[in-house]
């Protein structure tokens, strides 16, 4: 099984682990990881899926990865009227997936 890892700041550590095999065949990650299975139709759907950063510098880190890795930002990363430390970016993958990541206090 070959394993991707994509270019990230070094305090990030990988942030996207592509499996080249189904998760069901082979050995069990030894990390936690997430992954995306791209639709062979090339569909994307209206679900947001969300992730807590540790802090601002986190979003703003996740948010330069975003425009260098080929996904839209689509707003932020800012300061959002949800509550008064909601920090965010919310982005597509190249696509057409909804992405929020999020920094609050409260």
């Amino acid at each position: 099984m070959e394993v991707i890892h994509s270019p990230a700041p070094p305090r990030l550590g990988p942030v996207l682990q592509v499996l080249e095999q189904s998760a069901a065949e082979g050995e069990l990650p030894g990390v936690a990881y997430f992954a995306i299975a791209e639709d062979p139709e090339h569909r994307p759907n209206r679900n947001l899926t969300g992730f807590w950063a540790a802090d601002r510098e986190e979003v703003d880190s996740i948010a330069q990865l975003v425009r260098e890795s080929g996904g839209t930002v689509t707003a932020g990363p800012k300061l959002f009227p949800i509550s008064p430390t909601y920090y965010a970016v919310y982005f597509e993958d190249p696509c057409g997936n909804a992405y929020e990541i999020v920094y609050r206090l409260n």
